[in-house]
């Protein structure tokens, strides 16, 4: 199996989808802050910001972005819409 990186960093030619399926069902191959983190990263570098340069434009520092895209930082919904608008990306949220 790919890595979480691999699978959403790798070539922007190859669009793989990655589910995330909740713990209760014991089937989560990722958690979803990771999922959340590797598509922002993924975005970052397709619009060629670096992590310092994204976190000046939305008013934080590169070691906040760092985190959320890790995983380990807990991202709210305007700090994902402030990231959306600088990268001019459409920020969808879909419940299945």
């Amino acid at each position: 199996m790919k890595s979480l990186n691999d699978a959403l960093l790798g070539s922007s030619r190859k669009k793989e989808q990655i589910s995330y399926v909740s713990k209760k069902k014991k089937k989560e191959k990722f958690p979803i802050s990771c999922l959340v983190g590797a598509v922002i990263a993924r975005a970052r570098i397709e619009s060629g910001f670096t992590q310092k340069k994204l976190g000046n434009e939305i008013g934080t520092t590169q070691s906040v972005i760092s985190r959320i895209e890790s995983g380990r930082g807990n991202i709210t919904l305007k700090t994902l819409e402030a990231i959306a608008k600088i990268l001019k990306k459409k920020l969808v949220i879909r419940f299945r």
